[in-house]
């Protein structure tokens, strides 16, 4: 698919335009897959993904937080009154008309709930902080250690049945990345499912 015919760039600059008005972030980067928008060191990326079209924002700030970027789903889970990350429905579209509309609405959840992380107030970024560290069991990192290895596997094999099948016991432990790729593999393994039954009603006709 040619992704510059989804418009993804131009719905991201439409939708996200508070950033720049309200918030005095620039455009640094602009692409069919990804738009980076800076203040100072302050980094919002706003993503639609090669493989899963997943489409998504993270946020980093190196002086306020030296760790990763923090996905939106762990975003919306340190905020009070905006629901667990892990309960965000991964947005995938695939047609120039649902991208502008997912953009849209995904735009409109940081502009209600991101307020206080935009302006870098500090005790927001030591809730995203604290609510990242509590959800990132290690009790969990050492039950389900070899599991995710074996997922990574199977979704480098393309297995979507295996993964599905090795994410659906750890899926209150899984990352915002692989709630994605769980979501993904579900999908496949149901078309798939589909396709066997219909096969094999097809052979017995026959």
């Amino acid at each position: 698919m040619d992704r510059e015919r989804l418009c993804f760039d131009a719905s991201v600059l439409r939708a996200f335009q508070f950033l720049e008005d309200r918030h005095d972030f620039r455009v640094v980067e602009c692409g069919p897959t990804r738009v980076q928008y800076r203040r100072e060191q302050f980094v919002v990326n706003v993503y639609h993904g090669r493989i899963l079209y997943a489409l998504g924002v993270e946020m980093s700030h190196p002086e306020l937080d030296e760790g990763p970027a923090y996905e939106f789903a762990d975003i919306l889970g340190s905020i009070p009154g905006a629901g667990r990350g892990c309960a965000v429905p991964p947005m995938q579209p695939h047609t120039r008309e649902k991208v502008a509309a997912c953009v849209e609405r995904l735009a409109l959840q940081v502009r209600e709930h991101c307020g206080a992380l935009l302006e870098e107030d500090r005790e927001a970024w030591k809730r995203l902080a604290q609510y990242r560290t509590n959800y990132s069991d290690p009790r969990a990192d050492f039950v389900y250690g070899n599991t995710r290895r074996d997922a990574e596997q199977a979704w480098q094999e393309k297995d979507y049945v295996r993964v599905m099948r090795l994410y659906h016991p750890m899926r209150e432990f899984l990352t915002a990345k692989e709630l994605r790729r769980f979501a993904y593999a579900r999908k496949k393994a149901g078309l798939l499912t589909r396709v066997w039954l219909a096969s094999r009603n097809l052979f017995r006709s026959s």
